[in-house]
């Protein structure tokens, strides 16, 4: 259980210090400083992982516990369908790639963000 609390931390603090400091601490957006979002790829890599981890690390604990199938079986499905995220994850990652060689990137963040939500 450690492991994923570990693993959420790291992807938390990642996430935040890498978004905050992808153009170098300038409080004004200029493309030629930023790292042009490639630093969204670990970010949504460690989110991949960590959600995979969340939607099957229960199910043996969840199994174990005394009552019917029915409902040993209820928060497992509920868990296990957190793999969804994932799916969803790995197209976010794909219309990165596509969108990160845009002119205009605030255009090109429309759909991404699409999927943030």
């Amino acid at each position: 259980m450690l492991f994923l609390y570990g693993c959420i931390g790291v992807w938390a603090v990642f996430a935040i210090l890498a978004q905050s400091f992808q153009c170098g601490g300038h409080v004004a957006f200029s493309p030629e400083q930023c790292l042009s979002g490639s630093l969204q790829y670990p970010s949504i890599i460690l989110n991949i992982i960590s959600d995979a981890l969340l939607s099957f690390w229960m199910a043996p604990r969840f199994w174990s516990l005394q009552g019917s199938t029915k409902s040993r079986s209820i928060p497992i499905i509920l868990f296990g369908l957190r793999i969804f995220v994932c799916f969803v994850s790995i197209a976010q990652l794909i219309v990165y790639a596509f969108n990160m060689d845009k002119d205009d990137q605030t255009w090109a963040q429309v759909t991404p963000w699409v999927f943030n939500m």
